[in-house]
């Protein structure tokens, strides 16, 4: 990308109308937006920035009101695609359609906005059946159906990009994040998550099994940007999906990954309160960084019960992390290859767990101050093995406009240190005892109901 200025650009997806019927059942479907934005100055084989929104449920006329902020835009515009799907309980999601947009030149520039238009959805680029379905339930006797697609959005130029930014478009906002259950993967792990999800609403089994998404603030130091090791022939041809065994090695990824963050009617979606807001001030700054920290030390249930995760940041941001460590039965959930989606290239990934760094107040309840709590984070992995001398520049990342500045310590160590390995030991230590503890409850409870 040139050093000329870029623009901050703020798309809106409105809502839907007329999509195609994709279960029968319901005369209706499920649908979600995944969007991809391409400016013409990066490099063709760079990953797109992309956004999903949540999922509406059993309708064929969805309201999204969903934004997504871009930085770095170029004078010369972006090309953006939208996919509208159907989820479906399994891996595969029908494909309802296709949609381009093109940002001219003429249009980058403050002030810009183009108010609720509507786009087309292409009906070749969407999947054979939810059509014929449509187009069967349109010709039933006194059905009123409605045809043609039609998908509306905003787009607005907000401001000029920050200057001394990274030369690439990057998401900016608004903070969203997700959690994905899977009782399934919690069975085969014996273990998992025990409580509620970060929204309080949904009680979790012993054996959910938790996988998380969280958007940070972009962009990604420049530096931070790691390509996998391809220390033996199957890791080149996996991830360059070539040959037989690179294909289906690269299929059962890919596959995985889809499980492990499936997206279905139990997801929870939230974004950080606050991070809507295109422009804030220094006191909503310090209070989203405060509401950033207390809604990851959610996520990870403050750090309790000797909980470690696996990480793995990406380029444009997105912290992906599942519970996990040498307890665990199956060995795809260790894999950071898994949680990155079989991506060349990622910011940086290892392992991380939350301490107190602080005694909680006299009562026995929670301390929920995100001051009181210290992300300990790492470089622990072998498919990229991130550098350890670009551990301060996470550190500092992090703990700044990456947003979780509102903990109280953020410590990026080396995976090698031994002060490190000892504390990953007590935390193993900790959870296998906690563990033992409530087998124990469990067949006492057992042995009590049958003796009475």
């Amino acid at each position: 990308m040139s050093d000329s200025e870029t623009f901050v650009v703020e798309i809106t997806f409105h809502r839907g109308s007329n999509l195609p019927v994709a279960d029968l059942n319901t005369l209706s479907c499920d649908p979600y937006i995944h969007a991809t934005v391409w400016v013409p100055s990066e490099p063709e084989h760079e990953h797109p920035l992309a956004w999903r929104t949540p999922t509406v449920r059993r309708t064929r006329n969805p309201t999204w009101d969903c934004k997504w902020r871009i930085a770095g835009v170029p004078r010369s515009g972006f090309h953006l695609t939208l996919r509208v799907r159907d989820e479906d309980p399994g891996d595969r999601d029908d494909r309802l359609g296709k949609s381009y947009i093109d940002m001219t030149q003429g249009q980058m520039k403050e002030g810009f906005e183009q108010k609720e238009f509507e786009v087309k959805v292409m009906k070749r680029k969407g999947s054979f059946r939810p059509y014929i379905q449509t187009y069967l339930t349109a010709i039933l006797p006194g059905s009123k159906l409605v045809l043609h697609p039609r998908i509306v959005l905003s787009v607005r130029v907000i401001a000029k990009s920050p200057k001394g930014r990274v030369g690439r478009a990057y998401t900016v906002g608004p903070n969203k994040f997700s959690e994905h259950f899977s009782p399934m993967i919690g069975r085969m792990v014996k273990g998992g998550t025990v409580g509620q999800g970060t929204d309080g609403s949904a009680k979790l089994s012993m054996s959910t099994f938790v996988a998380h998404k969280f958007q940070l603030s972009g962009p990604v130091p420049p530096t931070l940007k790691h390509e996998y090791v391809g220390y033996a022939p199957f890791i080149k041809s996996m991830f360059s999906n070539k040959g037989i065994r690179g294909h289906v090695l690269n299929h059962g990824l890919h596959k995985q990954y889809r499980i492990i963050y499936s997206y279905d009617k139990n997801t929870v979606y939230g974004v950080v309160p606050g991070t809507t807001e295109a422009v804030l001030d220094e006191e909503k700054e310090k209070s989203v960084r405060q509401e950033m920290a207390e809604q990851f030390l959610r996520m990870t249930c403050y750090g309790e019960e000797g909980r470690i995760f696996t990480y793995v940041i990406t380029l444009d941001a997105e912290w992906r992390f599942t519970e996990t460590g040498k307890e665990f039965a199956v060995d795809l959930l260790s894999k950071h290859s898994m949680h990155a989606d079989v991506a060349k290239e990622i910011a940086f990934s290892g392992e991380f767990f939350v301490q107190k760094i602080r005694d909680a107040e006299s009562g026995g309840e929670r301390d929920t101050d995100p001051r009181s709590y210290e992300l300990v984070i790492d470089n622990d992995s072998g498919t990229y093995r991130p550098k350890k001398e670009l551990l301060p520049t996470l550190q500092d990342w992090l703990s700044g406009d990456g947003g979780l500045g509102g903990l109280g310590k953020v410590t990026a160590m080396d995976g090698f240190d031994e002060h490190l390995k000892q504390m990953k030991e007590e935390k193993r230590n900790l959870k296998a005892r906690l563990k033992a503890e409530k087998a124990g409850r469990r067949t006492d409870r057992q042995s009590e109901s049958a003796s009475s």
